[in-house]
Formats: C-alpha cells, structure tokens, sequence
C-alpha cells in the first residue's frame, strides 16, 4: 500500500495474485483489518479521461498471475481505522471463487 493522504479515510493497495492451479480462479472478495472494507477496482480511458469504477471480482487464469497496480486494477481501502504511513504492516485477505482464503501481509512503502 502507498501512505494514505493527510486528512483522506481512504487508501490503494496493490499485489500480484498468482494462481498455481490447473484451473482459473475469481477473486471475489478481499477485507483488512485496517479498513472498514475493501473494494475492488479497475481504471481506464473514458472519453481522454481515466476513469476508475468498481468491480464485483478479477479473473486469475489458471497458471497465470493478476497484477494489482497502480493505474489499473487495485484494491481501495475504504474508511480507514488510522492513517498508512511508510513503515505500517497490515493484512489483506482475499477469498476466490473456488473457495481459497488467503491471508497476505502487506507493507505501506513509498
């Protein structure tokens, strides 16, 4: 995750998802302790302007990987318990399609 914004109740998180399987996954639902939810989303061109939007989930193909970044799909942070900064660790848990739940640390870094 990147430090939260002086004043914002919300922040990003980005991770890559890799999906060991011989069959595709969905995750469709992550939640962090340090948020009252976590939402999906997805960004791109509208009209020239970057829009971003929600979205109920991101397919993982099977023997592949789904990057959450910056500027493309990623995880927002909604209503913060305290502000990210440098330094912070936190946990995202995700759970898929098929049933998985993982639970990953997270790091807030620059």
């Amino acid at each position: 995750a990147r430090p939260s914004v002086p004043g914002a109740n919300i922040g990003a998180a980005y991770l890559t998802i890799t999906n060991r399987s011989a069959n595709a996954d969905r995750l469709i639902h992550v939640s962090s302790p340090v948020a009252a939810s976590v939402d999906m989303h997805t960004m791109d061109m509208a009209g020239g302007m970057m829009r971003m939007r929600a979205v109920d989930g991101f397919d993982i193909p099977a023997g592949g990987s789904l990057e959450l970044g910056p500027g493309g799909n990623h995880l927002m942070l909604i209503d913060l318990k305290y502000p990210l900064t440098a330094g912070d660790k936190f946990e995202l848990t995700l759970r898929f399609r098929s049933g998985e739940t993982v639970t990953v640390a997270g790091t807030v870094t620059q």
